[in-house]
């Protein structure tokens, strides 16, 4: 689910999650001040399900910011967004997280051109393009694109004052045919570059978009939720993969961040570990608000 500031916007599912046990505790009580405490785990019956939080990567118009202020969560494009509208938001009860790509850079974004060549991903000495969202892959490796990453995360959302940030594109490792050698030094570099966010900027609530693997392996210690697109009960009860993940994913306590299809609904399935969270949404592309 790519971001992207040209008013196209991206596409993403998002769980969260937190480590239990060996989870290092970053996290703001951010449980304790949502509107909605605990999600659909202390929320409706599944045949009244409402959205906890909305994806919308618009522009910040103020049809916009008024009904984006009746989410609990809203991930959006900071960049589209003014400190103003993001404290109205935030006024209004909800917590606002800025999205932020890490393996992936678009090409339509204005800071794309602010990117060096040693950045960018090129096992082949070439540039690789990501056809379907017109972006290139990115070396996590490269602590110079880390330090850029880190500028925009200042920039973008912790001067504008958000609460926190999700995480895209991290997915792409896990789903790569890149060398084990390779992503191995991603994860660990993605690891890195996410001790050096809490260090910096400790209070910020974090979730993951996909990357399960690398969750597992690596963040889930750094992050407090995971993002899921497409989830639902009928998945989880006929694919075995899902059911798999959601049981790996829960007992390591971090927030679920379900988008479920339109007539669809999604429930905790036992898991007594985490947070569950419904956006009800059909597609992958995020420019309105539902």
């Amino acid at each position: 689910m790519l971001s992207f500031q040209v008013g196209v916007a991206a596409t993403v599912v998002v769980i969260a999650v937190c480590f239990v046990g060996a989870h290092v505790n970053f996290k703001d009580s951010w449980a304790m001040q949502s509107r909605a405490p605990g999600g659909q785990k202390s929320g409706y019956a599944l045949e009244e399900q409402k959205d906890d939080y909305v994806i919308y990567y618009g522009d910040d118009s103020s049809d916009a910011v008024q009904k984006l202020s009746e989410y609990d969560t809203v991930v959006i494009e900071p960049k589209n967004f003014s400190r103003e509208n993001v404290l109205k938001l935030q006024k209004s009860g909800s917590r606002v997280l800025g999205y932020l790509s890490i393996v992936e850079q678009n090409g339509d974004d204005v800071d794309f051109i602010s990117l060096k060549d040693g950045w960018f991903f090129m096992p082949e000495g070439e540039q690789i393009k990501n056809e379907a969202w017109n972006s290139y892959y990115m070396d996590i490796r490269e602590k110079g694109y880390q330090n850029f990453l880190l500028r925009q995360i200042y920039a973008h959302v912790v001067s504008k004052g958000l609460d926190g940030i999700m995480i895209d594109t991290v997915g792409d490792i896990d789903d790569s045919h890149w060398s084990d050698g390779v992503k191995s030094g991603m994860k660990d570099s993605y690891r890195d570059f996410l001790m050096r966010i809490r260090k910096n900027y400790s209070k910020l609530y974090i979730i993951q978009n996909w990357g399960f693997k690398t969750i597992y392996t690596h963040s889930g210690a750094m992050v407090d939720g995971v993002m899921w697109e497409g989830l639902s009960d009928g998945i989880i009860e006929s694919d075995q993969w899902s059911r798999d993940w959601l049981e790996k994913l829960g007992d390591m306590g971090l927030d679920i961040y379900a988008v479920v299809p339109s007539g669809g609904t999604f429930g905790n399935h036992g898991n007594k570990n985490s947070n569950v969270f419904i956006y009800k949404r059909d597609g992958d592309v995020y420019d309105s608000v539902n």
